[in-house]
């Protein structure tokens, strides 16, 4: 700060900055004014105390040497963000806008579903393998609302993954990169196109192990299919997902719909509703005559909040009687006492959209299911947890503690446990 204070008792000198800009004589004020500015982010980004981190499990011996694992070869416990995302919403924009991993080199597969829509699922295969290998393992990637490849978390994970000699498997939502073709997109809980995802995997690759991450309301929907279809012995699906990590979840959408009416949730119930009507803008006004729904594409698109946009077309759609009927049913949280896979929940205590009664709520099933583990860290925003304000395009500073959280969780269960199988 010594330079600083000097320059500043300098403001009414000229400096000379020809190389520099082309221009002969700028005020040092300039100079100064830029110094400042300059010294105040580095002093912003710099990073602040270890996050708490509380975890929850049945702590079986499994358990304890997960928990182990995180501790020792993940910067969980140690996570310092950068002063400037420690903020509940510096911390959640970062995350979505400040960001920019390297984009993978996927290579498309679409598929048709039975209603006449179209998925689309972006693969990064694994490095080249000797012969000798073990088939590598596949990660389902599951972004959050209206999302898809693109997502920063999404990049970043997927080249975390790869570097550890695994594919990835994205799994967009309808109409999201995509070409929409039928009247549905995002669902808050619906399983189908997961489940579609996941026997396209076991068809195309089936000696490896699968596992699956999910992010925000994609983990409401991954969380509700490991204690559904997961577990259900009549399923050609039963137990093929064999661990699942999910970040950010809300667990209760009631919940969720109860937080719109906060002051401070105003900016992110605005964006969720027009990420939610994006999809939808695709669709022709026939289409939705010919697909029989009782609602017109102007009306849907009309819907001024997100509450009015989901009871418009949700229960509809998906036949439910109400959105609350809806709500009740594909709330992922009524099935965490049924998943019997490997499974790690995580949540920030700053997230903005985390909500406040799912705290206590999570820790009960961790510590009756021991299945279950959950992380509640202090500062991580939503779906963020970066550890550099400052990156480079092809440098790793764009790795996060999610990367890290979910390669080690991964490989631990992999290498340690019984739960993943010869498929």
């Amino acid at each position: 700060m010594d330079l600083v204070a000097e320059l500043l008792a300098r403001t009414t000198e000229v400096v000379r900055v020809d190389d520099l800009l082309g221009v002969e004589d700028v005020p040092a004020a300039v100079v100064v004014f830029a110094a400042v500015c300059g010294s105040v982010l580095l002093l912003l980004a710099r990073t602040v105390r270890a996050s708490k981190v509380d975890m929850h499990y049945v702590p079986t011996p499994s358990n304890k040497a997960v928990v182990h694992k995180l501790r020792q070869h993940t910067t969980l416990t140690r996570y310092k963000p950068p002063r400037l995302l420690t903020n509940a919403h510096t911390s959640t924009l970062f995350a979505a806008l400040g960001k920019r991993p390297p984009m993978p080199k996927f290579h498309r597969e679409h598929l048709d579903t039975p209603d006449g829509g179209l998925i689309g699922l972006d693969i990064l295969e694994p490095p080249a393998r000797g012969a000798a290998d073990a088939p590598p393992l596949t990660v389902l990637l599951v972004p959050g609302i209206a999302s898809c490849s693109d997502a920063p978390y999404i990049r970043s994970l997927a080249l975390a993954c790869h570097e550890h000699g695994w594919r990835t498997v994205v799994k967009n939502w309808r109409g999201c990169k995509t070409e929409l073709r039928s009247a549905r997109t995002f669902n808050y809980g619906n399983t189908e196109d997961i489940e579609l995802a996941i026997r396209y995997i076991k068809r195309m690759y089936p000696a490896g192990p699968i596992v699956a991450v999910a992010f925000s309301m994609g983990a409401n929907v991954l969380t509700k299919y490991m204690g559904t279809t997961n577990e259900d012995l009549g399923s050609d699906l039963y137990h093929s997902i064999d661990a699942a990590v999910t970040y950010s979840n809300g667990y209760i959408l009631q919940w969720g719909y109860e937080m719109l009416h906060q002051p401070h949730f105003r900016p992110y119930h605005l964006a969720l509703l027009f990420w939610a009507k994006e999809p939808w803008k695709q669709l022709p006004p026939e289409q939705f005559e010919q697909s029989g729904l009782p609602f017109t594409k102007d009306e849907l698109l009309a819907a001024s909040t997100l509450a009015e946009f989901d009871k418009l077309h949700l229960p509809a759609i998906y036949g439910y009687s109400s959105l609350e009927e809806f709500a009740q049913a594909e709330s992922s949280g009524t099935y965490l006492h049924r998943i019997r896979r490997p499974f790690l929940t995580v949540n920030a205590r700053n997230d903005p959209l985390f909500p406040e009664q799912a705290e206590e709520f999570v820790r009960k099933h961790a510590t009756d299911n021991e299945h279950i583990i959950f992380v509640l860290t202090e500062w991580g925003g939503h779906v963020g947890w970066d550890k550099n304000f400052f990156q480079h395009h092809d440098a790793d500073e764009h790795h996060n503690v999610m990367d890290e959280i979910t390669t080690t969780f991964f490989h631990h269960v992999l290498h340690h446990t019984s739960h993943f199988e010869e498929k």
